[in-house]
């Protein structure tokens, strides 16, 4: 996974290594953070947790700009998905460049 990811339009990009395609692909995200159900005073829980998510909303081949997301095969987005949700609390940094796909 990249190290350095950019933002676009709210999404971040991580770079997957796709062993099945011998390439890193540019896959772009929707981050949720994971949000604390509310609690009352003794700490009875009164709204549910909800997890941190991570929706592929874009995938490119390097140097590419056409978006591949919708041919993909969606075990392929699952697995990327589950991918990026594993790793991406220890292995990311957030770079707000206003980087845009034609030119980095």
């Amino acid at each position: 996974m990249s190290a350095v990811n950019h933002s676009k339009e709210g999404l971040l990009l991580f770079s997957y290594e796709c062993d099945d395609l011998g390439v890193d692909l540019d896959c772009w995200f929707e981050h949720e953070p994971a949000e604390v159900g509310y609690r009352s005073r003794s700490g009875e829980q009164l709204e549910p947790d909800y997890p941190a998510t991570w929706s592929l909303y874009h995938i490119y081949l390097p140097g590419s700009t056409v978006d591949i997301a919708p041919v993909m095969n969606p075990a392929l987005v699952t697995a990327i998905e589950e991918w990026v949700a594993s790793r991406a609390d220890d292995d990311w940094q957030y770079r707000d460049d206003n980087f845009d796909k034609g030119g980095d």
